[in-house]
């Protein structure tokens, strides 16, 4: 820092943590005034390294700012070559792997192509609980909106069961999918979630759900084979 005026009180002045965090001094001053201004998620990150931060302190921050952080333990997760070999095989089912707390590690194409249309704000934290709670348009895409949502804050306290998703998506139509939830022994915590159709309809219809041409498979082999390894 360069030498500046006789300090006094310890630490950095509003002038400094602007410069340090790369922000303008009038933007830093109305976040901490608490003005309706755009703060996001790379500013705060660079407010909280340059105030040092530490984990509590950082999640506080984000809290005042109405936002979410990236958590650090997912963005960190290795998942293995085995388990990312099973979901992108399951092809062409959506499928994706998701932790206890609902974020998503992993999507197969088929997984993405089905919900990639449904936010209407950008999706920067991959958490599949939180995007129902904040997402404007989730009522009017999930048609099951309410007990969808029981189920997903009740599935942290107990074991899964069979269910069936209602999903209302913008080129398909009306879709009726079935919630198959696999266990993963080697990622702790953490399940593969695939969607089935459930019924002529939506099995016809699931091809509009894709934005390009969905991945040829030579036959329904390897779908079947990935689910018996994954129990062994």
């Amino acid at each position: 820092m360069p030498a500046g005026s006789r300090r006094r009180t310890p630490g950095l002045r509003r002038e400094e943590v602007a410069l340090l965090a790369g922000v303008g001094v009038t933007w830093y001053t109305w976040l901490e005034q608490g003005r309706q201004i755009n703060a996001s998620m790379q500013v705060l990150d660079a407010v909280a390294r340059t105030l040092r931060l530490d984990r509590a302190e950082r999640e506080h921050l984000y809290r005042l700012a109405e936002a979410t952080p990236l958590r650090t333990e997912c963005m960190h997760l290795t998942v293995p070559d085995a388990i990312r070999e099973i979901v992108y095989s399951l092809e062409p089912l959506p499928a994706s792997l998701i932790n206890s707390r609902f974020d998503v590690l992993l999507s197969n194409s088929a997984s993405e192509e089905l919900f990639w249309e449904w936010h209407t704000m950008p999706c920067i934290h991959k958490n599949t609980l939180w995007c129902c709670v904040t997402e404007p348009s989730a009522r009017s895409k999930f048609l099951e909106y309410d007990t969808q949502v029981r189920y997903m804050l009740a599935r942290r306290r107990m074991s899964s069961e069979p269910r069936t998703l209602t999903y209302l998506h913008p080129r398909a139509g009306t879709l009726r999918l079935g919630i198959s939830e696999l266990d993963v022994p080697d990622v702790p915590e953490a399940r593969i979630v695939v969607y089935t159709p459930q019924d002529d309809q939506t099995r016809a219809k699931m091809p509009l759900t894709r934005r390009t041409p969905a991945p040829r498979t030579s036959s329904a082999e390897p779908t079947l084979g990935a689910v018996a390894q994954l129990r062994k």
